[in-house]
């Protein structure tokens, strides 16, 4: 197969044309299988070779910047970049049956995979066309807290091997209790990489070898010898049980533990960038919360000289580094994963499915930055780690030590298609946290309230993208008088968290990033077009606050007409978003509740949305559609 493809990049309500790039993608993949009977056995060998190529190219070097209310123009920040790789996939799989042993019989299956991905190049040069200016308030003239400049060549290729062999059992014990059984092993390999060419990594390997970091978070693994994570045994047991043996009443339970690929981009990918030892990243920094200042204590706008406030320039060296530096130990992240289900059925036609899932997981990769103020310091202060020279001063360690939680109870009420009508309804109580922001390999690194106690009970906080607490779905096709048949189909998840900051250095740490102490929700709009928003209780973790919940009912129509013979013709309506519902989305993050610390009254663009249905990758605003489908 050969996939080529274009698209904007980085598109958004907040940024304009000349802010976006342009990704281009090209994907080939040759695929074969096999399938053949070996003395009872079924055995299936699948080989696929694939290499795919992406370009993000950036529409303009203007000077980045950056607003509160999430506006940005100039350069994409993103860009430019490329992504290169190429892989080959081996996997055999057996399945046999064997007769009693203990019960009725066993159904096995038994493979082995292997992936050798020779080439996952990747070069990464962000925003090297100017200085990045990020705002303290909305105004295109008003004052800037940080500038940056990166420079350099960010590139590097990180080839990796994953091996993975398995054996599962379908063990039926009886009529009424069958008990799934199984065992996994994975092996990924070119996570140890070779960083003995950063001068980062060399500095803390070797003040985590002389004791420096004894008992400091943030550190896990430094001072130790490179070594792949090898003990991944995924132990799995599963059992479902026919309560009265009629296939009305099943109970089911499951426990495992399951292992996953480290998302490069949270593990190693900017540490293998800056191992390479040809030097890129941030080449200038200068950063103060409360507005940078020129020497004559006016404070710095865009369009003024650098030079002016060269002097407070923390990046530096003659070696610009994305300032990365990975684990000697980074792990792959896995999970336990434990649930128990019930399904009753209430009629022939219909039934009602209860389960209770809870999810823990561990190893978890993030780029946290340790080397901040300590709490109470104040902007101006040394930093914590300012003794081992580094330079970038604010570098980032590459571990694997984010977790993340999920526990959700989830209710079903299908039916199937009898006398006309059939629904399936869905809902599901949830809680999703997460110690990174999210719960799954991410990028977060900012939300961090004191570096000292990274892993205190305010960093677990809900999960952005996923923690909608309430989320419903229902489907349903009915038929009616005249021969048409009517398919509804409505979801309605509950709004989603939002990353809220006071945006004053409450604890005076240098890191505008404290949370306020009331969480607020997103509450519609008023007349005058000021944003309404309700508090919500107090804000004790990060991502406290909400924003909008999202409903859509899409509904298609069609009938079925006979035009001869066994042929006929199927007209279909459709119409997406039927009551146009606005679903105010885009709630930038972090969200700012004051205008600054010089003025501490609450922003206008406080838990405003700046996206909406029918925008740019947002689901349609009322539509619809007709179409013929015709059958012979």
């Amino acid at each position: 197969g050969r996939n080529s493809n274009s698209q904007p990049f980085g598109a958004d309500g907040r940024t304009p044309p000349s802010g976006w790039g342009e990704s281009t993608n090209e994907f080939n993949s040759i695929n074969a299988n096999h399938n053949w009977v070996l003395g009872g056995m079924l055995n299936e060998f699948i080989f696929q070779y694939a290499d795919f190529a992406n370009a993000i190219t950036a529409n303009s070097l203007d000077p980045y910047q950056l607003f509160p209310n999430g506006v940005a123009i100039g350069q994409n920040p993103s860009t430019p970049q490329q992504t290169q790789q190429k892989k080959w996939q081996f996997r055999d799989d057996f399945t046999w049956h064997l007769t009693g042993m203990g019960g009725l019989g066993h159904d096995f299956k038994a493979g082995v995979n292997f992936i050798n991905e020779p080439r996952l190049f990747i070069t990464f040069n962000t925003g090297t066309g100017d200085y990045a200016y990020t705002h303290i308030d909305n105004d295109i003239n008003g004052p800037i807290q940080l500038i940056t400049l990166s420079g350099g060549a960010a590139e590097g290729n990180i080839p990796l091997k994953q091996y993975a062999g398995y054996i599962q059992d379908d063990w039926r014990v009886s009529d009424r209790l069958t008990v799934n059984l199984g065992y996994r092993y994975d092996l990924v390999t070119g996570y140890a990489i070779d960083q003995s060419r950063n001068p980062v990594f060399v500095t803390l390997q070797n003040a985590a070898r002389a004791g420096r970091f004894n008992g400091l978070p943030l550190f896990e693994g430094f001072g130790e010898d490179p070594k792949e994570d090898t003990n991944n045994h995924q132990p799995r047991v599963g059992v479902v049980y026919d309560v009265r043996g009629n296939g009305r009443d099943v109970v089911r339970a499951g426990y495992g533990n399951y292992y996953d690929v480290s998302y490069t981009n949270a593990s190693i990918l900017f540490a293998a960038i800056d191992a390479t030892g040809i030097g890129a990243g941030t080449i200038f920094s200068v950063t103060d919360p409360a507005g940078i200042r020129n020497p004559d204590g006016s404070l710095f706008r865009v369009g003024q000289p650098i030079s002016n406030i060269a002097s407070q320039n923390e990046a530096g060296g003659a070696l610009p580094l994305n300032g990365h530096a990975a684990s000697p130990r980074i792990k792959m992240p896995y999970s336990h994963q434990a649930s128990v289900g019930w399904s009753h059925q209430l009629s022939d036609s219909t039934a009602v499915d209860i389960d209770f899932i809870h999810t823990e997981g561990r190893d978890i990769g993030w780029r946290p930055r340790p080397n901040q103020r300590a709490p109470g310091a104040g902007a101006s202060a040394p930093r914590i780690f300012a003794d081992l020279g580094i330079s970038p001063a604010n570098f980032r360690t590459n571990v694997s030590t984010g977790e993340s939680r999920y526990t959700g109870a989830n209710f079903g009420l299908p039916r199937r298609f009898q006398n006309g009508w059939s629904y399936n309804a869905w809902y599901s109580l949830s809680s999703a946290v997460s110690t990174t922001g999210n719960a799954s390999d991410e990028l977060d690194s900012n939300n961090i309230i004191d570096v000292t106690d990274p892993y205190a009970d305010v960093q677990v906080g809900p999960a952005r993208r996923t923690d909608a607490r309430h989320p419903i779905n229902i489907t349903g096709v009915f038929e009616v008088p005249g021969g048409f048949q009517v398919s509804p189909i409505f979801r309605f998840p509950s709004s989603l968290p939002v990353w809220l900051i006071e945006n004053i250095d409450l604890n005076q740490d240098g890191q505008n990033n404290d949370l306020p102490a009331q969480a607020f929700a997103y509450d519609g709009m008023n007349d005058d077009g000021s944003v309404r928003v309700k508090e919500i209780g107090p804000c004790e973790t990060i991502n406290c606050g909400r924003g909008a919940p999202f409903s859509q009912l899409n509904l298609r129509i069609s009938k079925t007409f006979p035009i001869g013979g066994r042929a006929r013709i199927e007209a279909i309506g459709e119409i997406f978003n039927v009551f146009n519902a606005k679903n105010p989305d885009g709630f930038v993050f972090p969200n700012r509740r004051l205008n600054s610390a010089g003025d501490p009254t609450q922003s206008s663009d406080f838990l405003r949305p700046t996206e909406f249905a029918g925008d740019f990758q947002n689901p349609e605003q009322r539509v619809g559609q007709i179409g013929f489908r015709l059958t012979f």
